[in-house]
């Protein structure tokens, strides 16, 4: 059943009590952004002139405290005068709003900087902890290797004890062996002692001989007379002689008997060397002359 006339009259006069509310129109961030500039820039000028006013006041203050101690003040007055102006210029007089565009301004870019240099320690970080965490699974790879090789090794020394034994006594004759050339070595090295003091004791005995020989030889003759003349004489001697005990031992070595030692004696030299021939101690190659000797020492069965 429809409604009486007295339901449709409240309901016309509802809708016209109920006052239309248009929605709001949505803001443009052009909008925003413009109304921002323009905040700024306005903030930026009262800054600015702030500024000029401090500056002319500083000027004003100089030139006042120049005149007045041109003026003969007193100094009583114009440390009263500087705590005034100390207290009175010590007390803001320029007061940012609120809502200060520039402070915010400021503090926005300081954090945004902020904000980016910790993203930068934090993706640094995140690297690093990559890094140590790739270095950390090498390292456990690593060690399951080395445990693996392990285990393999103990299984082949268990199924081959034989081997193992082996080694350790292949280890033990090495072990012997060194100790066995260690003691060569030293005995190498007396022996090597001994033979120099022999060796010594023997050049002792053919300057003897030598001498004795140049004594009775040429006992007469002016060349050896002189002390030092004897002695060079001597020298001269042994080394012959030397040089064929060497020439001897080259032979023996390289069992080369046609090793044999050039000589161009003097005429000292040749006398010695006629008198070992006779006796049978030197051996001359048929080519040898009274100006060059091919000479070497008789063997007689030496075994080394």
């Amino acid at each position: 059943m429809p409604g009486s006339k007295l339901d449709k009259v409240k309901a016309i006069l509802s809708e016209r009590a109920t006052p239309k509310v248009d929605s709001p129109s949505p803001v443009r961030s052009d909008d925003v952004q413009l109304v921002y500039l323009n905040e700024l820039e306005k903030d930026i000028e009262n800054t600015e002139t702030f500024s000029k006013q401090a500056d002319k006041a500083i000027k004003t203050l100089k030139e006042g405290l120049e005149a007045q101690l041109d003026s003969g003040e007193s100094e009583l007055e114009r440390k009263m005068r500087i705590l005034a102006l100390h207290d009175t210029y010590s007390k803001i007089s320029y007061i940012p709003s609120k809502n200060d565009v520039i402070g915010i301004s400021t503090a926005s870019k300081e954090v945004n900087e902020l904000i980016g240099k910790q993203a930068k320690i934090s993706s640094n970080l995140q690297e690093e902890g990559t890094e140590l965490d790739d270095q950390a699974e090498n390292l456990k790879t690593l060690i399951n290797d080395y445990n693996e090789m392990l285990v393999n090794l103990e299984k082949r020394i268990q199924k081959n004890p034989s081997k193992l034994e082996g080694l350790s006594l292949k280890e033990n004759k090495i072990q012997e062996s060194e100790i066995s050339l260690k003691n060569q070595l030293n005995q190498t090295k007396d022996k090597l002692s001994e033979a120099s003091r022999v060796e010594k004791h023997l050049q002792s005995h053919l300057n003897k001989i030598v001498a004795k020989f140049l004594s009775f030889q040429h006992w007469s003759n002016e060349d050896f007379a002189d002390e030092e003349a004897f002695k060079r004489n001597i020298r001269l001697f042994a080394d012959v002689v030397n040089k064929l005990v060497e020439n001897l031992l080259k032979t023996i070595e390289y069992e080369d008997d046609s090793v044999w030692l050039e000589i161009q004696p003097s005429a000292s030299d040749e006398s010695l060397i006629n008198i070992l021939l006779r006796n049978g101690i030197l051996v001359s190659r048929q080519d040898s002359s009274s100006e060059s000797y091919y000479l070497k020492l008789r063997k007689y069965g030496i075994e080394f």
